[in-house]
């Protein structure tokens, strides 16, 4: 973490520096409008934060103190793209046109209306009321989020920091804001844990002391609430050093009791592999439920409301990692035979999480070159030749594939010999 601030929070000069020409020039045209429209205009969160960090600066989220929805429409009309208004929270998405998003490298804004929020019991979704910057502010997570830049032409540049963010931040520390926040909202404590392993820093004394009472609370959040959070981990650079927090906190615990003590050093190993192999985040899912019993993975799964593909994946994972004859040294066809219609990901898993040499060259085998090779026969060709549909066209189709992997036909002509051979014998 850098360890210097600037004296003097005005940070339009480093603003400036992290957005390209485009970028640069879209954010000057949305605060002319914001002036123009009358409300407040605000950059919050993770920019800012990043950009005192001397990081890389992520996505811009920008708060609008006024009628977000009605202020995106505005933004809409001057540049056009695309409006997606959520009158629930009272923010909108705004998509922009396909020139400026190349230009900019930004396919989509955020314009978030400055509200507070109010819980009706822990782990409820908040009741949501229009209100000032500060307000908006304080109603976030850790203080290091609550950071905000104006934009309006006499401010821009100023940083508004009402909680110490700043300060925080240099020190390497991950405060809550009240006492309550973790009952508030449970995911928080997941957030905490994954921006202190992302950013180097620990959690403050006073944070660390709420997570145990408000632990229990994490039963009352929905699955696709924890599935989010969850998926965000998986994102990270180092997922495995983030689920091992989680353990020590009993968190994974908390999500379900079959996933305790489940981040372990086999984890943090096939993790890190998966991760320097550049593995979609639904990979690094499989290898964390891989070793369960297939009963509790089933429950995990309905916990965690994951989506029905990678559910099917997790099965077909668990069911190839007990077959014994993946283990032998297999002809091509019969390794398609074994692994033809199995996912993507559930083959990437096994290859990082099987022990046996040969599993993970029949595997590696059929996702690099086998499960291309495919006959030139189609459908249209035995058609031609009198074979009515249905099931025999399936079974001839296989055998000439199956001719093509173990090297009995070699061209066209020898594919279309075999056809005739096997036609006469119909």
């Amino acid at each position: 973490m850098s360890s210097t601030l600037p004296a003097q929070l005005n940070l339009r000069e480093q603003m400036h520096a992290a957005l390209n020409a485009a970028q640069r020039t879209l954010v000057r045209e949305i605060a002319t409008l914001g002036t123009e429209s009358g409300v407040g205009l605000y950059i919050v969160g993770g920019f800012v934060r990043d950009l005192l960090l001397g990081g890389a600066v992520r996505e811009v989220d920008l708060v609008v103190e006024g009628d977000a929805i009605g202020f995106t429409q505005t933004v809409f009309s001057r540049l056009g793209g695309r409006v997606t208004p959520h009158r629930r929270f009272g923010t909108a998405k705004w998509r922009l046109p396909r020139e400026l998003a190349t230009a900019c490298g930004w396919t989509v804004l955020d314009f978030v209306m400055a509200r507070s929020e109010s819980y009706a019991r822990p782990a409820a979704l908040p009741v949501v009321k229009r209100a000032a910057i500060r307000d908006d502010l304080l109603r976030r997570d850790f203080t290091i989020n609550t950071l905000a830049i104006c934009l309006d032409a006499e401010r821009a540049g100023i940083t508004l920091d009402f909680c110490g963010g700043a300060a925080d931040l240099q020190q390497g520390l991950i405060n809550v804001l009240h006492p309550r926040s973790f009952e508030d909202d449970p995911t928080r404590m997941l957030r905490a844990v994954r921006f202190a392993e992302r950013l180097g820093c620990e959690l403050a004394p006073a944070t660390l002391q709420l997570i145990e009472p408000a632990r229990a609370h994490v039963a009352a959040l929905s699955g696709d609430r924890l599935r989010h959070e969850l998926q965000l981990v998986f994102e990270e650079k180092h997922s495995a050093n983030v689920l091992t927090r989680l353990n020590g906190f009993s968190l994974l615990a908390a999500i379900h009791p079959a996933l305790a003590n489940t981040a372990d050093a086999w984890l943090a190993d096939k993790l890190i592999a998966a991760e320097a192999a550049g593995a979609a985040a639904e990979v690094l899912w499989l290898l964390w439920l891989y070793r369960l019993p297939a009963a509790e993975s089933r429950l995990v799964a309905q916990r965690l409301r994951l989506p029905v593909r990678l559910t099917a994946a997790l099965q077909q994972a668990q069911q190839l990692g007990a077959q014994r004859n993946l283990g032998r040294k297999l002809a091509s066809s019969e390794i398609v035979s074994v692994l033809a219609g199995v996912q993507d990901w559930a083959l990437a898993a096994l290859v990082i999480a099987a022990q046996d040499e040969q599993v993970r060259t029949n595997l590696q085998r059929y996702r690099n070159d086998l499960r291309y090779i495919k006959p030139l026969v189609t459908g249209h060709v035995l058609r031609a030749r009198g074979l009515a549909a249905g099931p025999q066209y399936a079974k001839v189709l296989a055998r000439l594939r199956d001719a093509w992997l173990d090297g009995e036909i070699h061209d066209a002509a020898g594919e279309l010999a075999l056809l005739d051979r096997l036609l006469l014998q119909r």
